[in-house]
């Protein structure tokens, strides 16, 4: 609390390192050399989802990997009217990945933060432009699932702290 500059450093410094550790053991990123790793954490951008907040709704189409650095995440697939089935709840170190636009259909989930949430993305569009220069990872978003679990069609979830 006194030291406010320090503790956003510490935060910063355990993002950076979880990163680095996700790309470095993961096997989605096994034919990224080390140089390859260090730019692309570069393209994860960072947000922080307040309670409540919706970071993916049902009938949305989009790809994308998201790192969970803090807080805690729900993912969600509504059962029946009024019903909700909670599919993972994820925190700090864990990720998912949406691949709905690989199949061109809609995603039936819903993720959500049940608390404020700091969290490191990796959006298609991002993903795209780095892949022009490493060209090994166009098939990363099929290959989603050698990193985790798959709890939805188009939704994986693993942990960054324990792939390898």
């Amino acid at each position: 609390k006194q030291h406010p500059a320090a503790k956003q450093a510490l935060a910063r410094f355990f993002k950076e390192r979880l990163l680095e550790n996700f790309l470095a053991v993961s096997p989605l990123f096994r034919n990224l050399d080390a140089l390859g790793r260090a730019a692309l954490i570069s393209h994860f951008t960072d947000r922080r989802y307040n309670q409540g907040e919706v970071l993916l709704s049902p009938g949305e189409v989009q790809n994308g990997i998201y790192l969970v650095t803090g807080g805690t995440i729900s993912l969600q697939r509504r059962v029946g009217p009024g019903k909700v089935q909670e599919l993972a709840r994820l925190g700090r170190g864990q990720f998912f990945g949406v691949v709905s636009a690989l199949t061109g259909s809609p995603t039936r989930a819903s993720v959500m933060a049940t608390e404020p949430s700091p969290v490191c993305c990796l959006p298609q569009r991002a993903f795209n432009e780095f892949v022009k220069g490493y060209p090994v990872l166009r098939t990363l978003p099929a290959r989603l699932h050698e990193a985790g679990s798959l709890v939805e069609k188009d939704l994986f979830v693993g942990d960054a702290t324990l792939v390898g």
